[in-house]
């Protein structure tokens, strides 16, 4: 799962994986390509760090920013979906229309009946399918009105979105939250976290490393992200900790991502 992302603890170079067949089943790890000739079973180190990220709490206060992001995203799912059922129901008509003028072709005997049940079958087909389209629109509706506090509970209990996923949704994920090229320690697992993730999940959050130099506006941020960035910076105000806008803007960028995931995984399986 992390081949690629981790790095040897002994000569810092990265880690490869590979199997190994045991007596009875293959066990797989990973290793170090150079002499230094570390390895460590793979499925201990994808259970620990994967029972790392579902232990998680976030921080409260973190709490609406996230279910505003939810309801963000659903209102741009929503709109593209009303597009879409304009677009069916026009469809839908065509269908109908398209039957009703072959039926008026078959008595007219400008057309025969094999001809006619060929566009029949052919229309009611099309039809069954747009259904199916149109159904989907309107559950997404009902969705967005049911599923927001479901979503929220993902948020403040990871372990949740691990249920009925997959290993790609698993590994989106804990890239999501893992830094890149960490070198693995069982010790310290809050070490691996990336910044803005501590930020939200880990109460003392070290900054002594920031630049609070940097503009204070980011470039390509839209005024609502902005605010949303700005309420970052307060919420941590509050607690005592000094963050950058650098590192509060990806805060913001983790917490839509994970937004998305978790409604992908609710759309997916919900």
């Amino acid at each position: 799962m992390f081949r690629g992302i981790l790095s040897c603890p002994l000569c810092s170079k990265k880690i490869s994986g590979s199997g190994s067949k045991g007596r009875s089943k293959k066990y797989f790890y990973y290793h170090c390509s150079s002499s230094c000739g570390y390895r460590v079973r793979a499925d201990q180190v994808n259970e620990n760090l994967l029972s790392g990220i579902r232990l998680l709490k976030p921080n409260l206060e973190y709490t609406p920013i996230f279910e505003d992001l939810i309801r963000k995203i659903y209102s741009k799912l929503y709109e593209q979906k009303s597009i879409d059922k304009t677009n069916i129901n026009r469809s839908l008509h065509k269908m109908i229309e398209r039957v009703a003028n072959a039926r008026e072709l078959l008595v007219k005997g400008i057309i025969n009946e094999e001809d006619y049940l060929s566009v029949k079958t052919d229309c009611e087909n099309r039809i069954d399918i747009l259904g199916t389209q149109l159904n989907d629109v309107y559950k997404l509706d009902v969705q967005q009105k049911q599923s927001l506090k479901k979503l929220t509970k993902c948020f403040l209990k990871s372990a949740l979105i691990f249920l009925g996923t997959d290993n790609s949704i698993e590994l989106k994920v804990a890239s999501l939250f893992l830094n890149k090229d960490f070198v693995y320690s069982n010790a310290d697992f809050t070490s691996h976290l990336k910044d803005e993730v501590r930020i939200v999940y880990v109460s003392q959050y070290s900054n002594t490393k920031e630049n609070f130099e940097e503009a204070e506006v980011i470039k390509n941020i839209s005024k609502e992200q902005q605010e949303i960035i700005s309420n970052i910076i307060e919420i941590e105000l509050i607690k005592g900790n000094k963050i950058s806008t650098q590192n509060a803007t990806k805060v913001l960028s983790f917490l839509l991502k994970l937004a998305e995931i978790c409604i992908s995984i609710k759309i997916k399986i919900g």
